[in-house]
C-alpha cells in the first residue's frame, strides 16, 4: 500500500495561488535483484521547502535523496519536476534538469576523494595521483561539467563565477584553501568544499546528506547560518505579497532537503520533517519536537539505560584464544615539539604529547587544526613521522625499524578508511584485514584469527551480515566494522579519528559503551579526535585542545573544566 505524505504547508494562502511542487513522487519505488529497496513513496517537496528526513541508520534516507536527483531509474510509480516543465520538458518523465539539483553526500565525498586520493596515506605525502588545487575544482567549466572541448549554452557558464567563488568561500571560511591540494584536505575541510561547489552550481533544489558530519563546532554553527540565508534570500517575498509574481520571484530561492543524525542541530533550519522507517515513509514529523537537547557532560553507558540490541546484550561465549600483546612499558607516547609542513603550510606547530598507561586522551579543535595528522605522525602514515622526536610503544621512528613492526600493537580507525576498501568486499574480510593493518588480505589468516574476528562481528551485533558486501551497508555499520578491525589485534595503542561521526545516538551509545568496557583492563590506551567532546565516552581522562597547529590546552579533563569555570 502506498503511504501518502501530507506535505501542505500552513499559509493564509489560497491553495490557488500554490505553485507546482519542484518535486514529486507517486509511489515510487526502488528494487535491485529481485529486492525492494525502497518501499512506495507519495511526496511532495514545494519550491522554498526545507524538508528533513529522519529515520534510524539502514532506513534508505540517503537512498531517497540520490533518487530525488534522478540518479537511479525508479522500479515503479513517477518521478517529475513540475517547476522545471517549461524549459526543460524532459522533467516531467523524471528527468532532472542539468545543474538544477545538487547532492552533496557521504558517497560523493567518497568519489571525490578516491579521486584525488588512491590510497589512504596519499593525504600525507608530497607526490598525489593528480595533484589539482581547490581553484581548478571550483573551475567554472568542470562546475558545469563541460569539458574541455565543449561549447556551453548562453548563460550556463556565469561571469562573475570568480567572485561568487570568492564570496562563497569567505562564506563557509575556506577561502585560504584556494591553492591547496584537494587530497590534503582533511574530512571536515572536504565537506565544507563540495558544499561550496554546489552552491557555486546556482542550484534551486539542494540535497544534503548529514551536511555537518565531521564539521567542528563554530563550523556547524557557520554552515547553518550560511544555508538558511541562502533559503531565506527571496522566500520572505511570499508573505509580504502573495501572488503570481511573488511566486516565479520565489523560484529562484533554494529549495533545501536534507537528512541528518543529529535534528537538533537543524532546528532553526528546517520547516517540516518527515520520518523514514525500514525503507517506508511515515507520518510527518513535527518540527517543533526538534529542539537543541546537547548536554554539557558526556554520556555514560553506566548511567544510562542500554540500548535495545545492543552488543552488550548478546550472548556471546568466552572470548577465543589469540596471540596475547607483551605488556608495552610506558609511556605510551612521547612526542616531544613536533612541527609538521606541507610546503609553506604549518600543520603542526611544537606539539608535544606525553601518554602514559592508563590515561586516555580526547583531541579536539577546529576543522584543518592538525588532529589527523597527529594521529598519522603516531601512527606512522605521515612521511614526516621519521623527522620529529616520536616514541610510540618504545619504538622510536627512525629508519631501520619497519612500519609494519610499528604498527604490530596499533589500532586505527578513521572516516577516510571507508572510502578505499572496495565495495564488494565481505564484513568479515575487512575485519581480517585489521590483523595486518592494511586495506587488503595479502596473506592467509589462520581458523583462530578467523574465529576471533567472527567474535568482534558478534560484539557489534554485526555477524548476521558477516557475508554482506561492505559497500551494501549503512555508513553507522561501515563505522561498527572498521572499530572491529582496528580491535581484532588486541592492540595496545588505539587510535579513533571521529568514530561516531553520522551515527545516530544509539550507535554513539553503543560505541562508547564498547570502548568504556575494553579500556576498563588497563591494557588498552585510547586517543579519541572528536568534534563532540560532550559525548566522550567515560572512560577519557585528558584533552588536547589544537588550535591553528598549536596546543591551547592540555591535560587531565578534571584540571581543565576547573581551570575554564575559574
Amino acid at each position: 500500500m502506498d503511504v501518502v505524505i501530507d506535505t501542505a504547508i500552513p499559509s493564509p494562502v489560497s491553495a490557488m495561488s500554490f505553485p507546482p511542487p519542484l518535486l514529486r513522487l507517486e509511489s515510487a519505488t526502488l528494487s535491485q535483484g529481485g529486492q525492494r529497496l525502497i518501499e512506495p513513496i507519495t511526496l511532495d517537496v514545494a519550491v522554498g521547502d526545507r524538508l528533513c528526513l529522519l529515520g534510524p541508520p539502514g532506513a534508505g534516507k540517503s537512498l531517497i535523496l540520490e533518487m530525488m536527483a534522478g540518479r537511479h531509474v525508479l522500479s515503479s510509480g513517477h518521478r517529475s519536476y513540475p517547476t522545471f516543465v517549461s524549459w526543460h520538458a524532459d522533467s516531467a518523465l523524471g528527468v532532472a534538469p542539468r545543474f538544477a539539483i545538487q547532492l552533496v553526500s557521504t558517497e560523493e565525498q567518497r568519489r571525490v576523494s578516491t579521486q584525488f586520493a588512491t590510497f589512504h596515506q596519499a593525504r600525507w605525502h608530497a607526490l598525489f595521483t593528480e595533484p589539482d588545487t581547490v581553484e581548478n575544482f571550483l573551475n567554472a567549466r568542470r562546475i558545469c561539467g563541460l569539458n574541455d572541448f565543449e561549447v556551453p549554452p548562453p548563460g550556463l557558464v556565469a561571469a562573475d563565477h570568480e567572485q561568487r567563488r570568492e564570496v562563497i568561500l569567505c562564506q563557509l571560511n575556506i577561502g585560504n584553501l584556494l591553492s591547496r591540494r584537494v587530497a590534503a584536505l582533511s574530512n571536515g575541510e572536504l565537506r565544507k568544499l563540495l558544499l561550496a561547489r554546489a552552491l557555486l552550481a546556482r542550484p534551486r533544489l539542494l540535497l544534503l546528506d548529514d551536511p555537518l558530519g565531521g564539521l567542528d563546532p563554530q563550523a556547524r554553527a557557520l554552515v547553518t547560518s550560511v544555508l538558511n540565508s541562502y533559503c531565506n534570500s527571496i522566500s520572505e517575498l511570499t508573505r509580504v505579497e502573495p501572488s503570481p509574481r511573488a511566486w516565479r520571484a520565489q523560484g529562484e530561492a533554494l529549495t533545501l532537503v536534507v537528512t541528518t543524525p543529529r535534528p537538533e542541530e537543524l532546528h532553526s533550519l528546517i520547516s517540516r520533517a518527515v520520518e523514514i522507517e525500514s525503507y517506508r515513509t511515515c507520518v510527518p514529523y513535527k518540527t517543533q519536537n526538534l529542539s537543541p537537547n546537547i548536554g554539557n557532560q558526556p554520556v555514560c553507558a553506566a548511567h544510562e539505560a542500554e540500548p535495545q540490541g545492543g552488543a552488550s546484550r548478546l550472548a556471546i561465549e568466552a572470548e577465543p584464544k589469540t596471540c596475547r600483546i607483551s605488556n608495552v612499558q610506558s609511556p605510551i607516547v612521547k612526542l616531544t615539539g613536533a612541527s609538521v609542513h606541507a610546503g609553506a603550510v604549518k600543520i603542526l606547530d611544537s606539539v608535544s604529547l606525553y601518554v602514559r598507561r592508563e590515561e586516555h586522551w580526547l583531541i579536539t579543535g577546529p576543522n584543518g587544526s592538525g588532529k589527523s595528522t597527529l594521529l598519522a605522525l603516531l601512527l606512522g602514515d605521515h612521511p614526516q613521522s621519521y623527522v620529529v622526536d616520536l616514541e610510540v610503544l618504545g619504538l622510536r621512528a627512525q629508519p631501520g625499524v619497519p612500519l609494519f613492526e610499528r604498527k604490530r600493537h596499533i589500532g586505527h580507525m578513521a572516516p577516510e578508511l571507508a572510502l578505499h576498501y572496495p565495495p564488494g568486499w565481505s564484513l568479515r574480510d575487512v575485519v581480517l584485514s585489521g590483523f595486518a593493518a592494511t586495506i587488503g588480505n595479502f596473506s592467509e589468516v589462520d581458523s583462530d584469527a578467523q574465529n576471533y574476528a567472527d567474535y568482534w562481528l558478534a560484539r557489534l551485533d554485526l555477524s548476521a551480515r558477516a557475508a554482506f558486501a561492505f559497500g551494501t551497508l549503512t555508513e553507522a555499520e561501515q563505522r561498527r566494522v572498521l572499530l572491529a578491525r582496528a580491535l581484532v589485534r588486541k592492540p595496545s595503542l588505539l587510535l579513533l579519528d571521529e568514530p561516531t561521526q553520522g551515527l545516530a545516538e544509539t550507535e554513539r551509545h553503543l560505541i562508547n559503551s564498547l570502548l568504556d568496557e575494553v579500556t576498563s583492563t588497563g591494557e588498552l590506551t585510547l586517543l579519541v579526535v572528536s568534534h563532540y567532546p560532550e559525548e566522550r565516552p567515560c572512560c577519557i581522562t585528558h584533552q588536547l585542545a589544537l588550535e591553528a597547529g598549536r596546543a591551547i590546552k592540555q591535560g587531565p579533563i578534571a584540571a581543565l573544566t576547573a581551570l575554564t569555570r575559574v
